[in-house]
Order: C-alpha cells, then structure tokens, then sequence
C-alpha cells in the first residue's frame, strides 16, 4: 500500500492512499474496484491539536474479455 503525505489547500497536510479490492469476473467483463482514501489535516500549534477530515473517493476500473 503506498501513501503520500503532501502540503495541502487549505489544510495544512493531505495523506492520501489507495487501496485495490479483490478483482471481480462477471460473464463479459472484469472489474478491479479501489479506493483512493483521503485525510486532511490542520495542525493547531497553540493547543497542540490536529483536527482531521476523511473521504473516500470510489473508482472502478473495467476490463473486457
């Protein structure tokens, strides 16, 4: 699983990874879902705090026979 740790707008840091599911096989096509998770992040130096925001963003990619 590879991650990435970025300077963001307008939270301060964005950690981001993606995480593939197992490939799914119908009659005619073959699908391979991921997920790209996200988390931004505000860090609050005077109270020693990081607040935090997730979300998922869902993709699907498709392969024919």
């Amino acid at each position: 699983m590879r991650y990435v740790v970025r300077n963001g707008t307008p939270a301060d840091l964005v950690a981001e990874w993606r995480v593939l599911e197992p490939a799914r096989r119908t009659f005619f096509s073959r699908s391979r879902p991921s997920r790209t998770l996200k988390t931004r992040m505000r860090l609050d130096a005077e109270s020693h705090e990081v607040r935090a925001l997730d979300w998922t963003i869902r993709s699907r990619a498709w392969k024919g026979r």
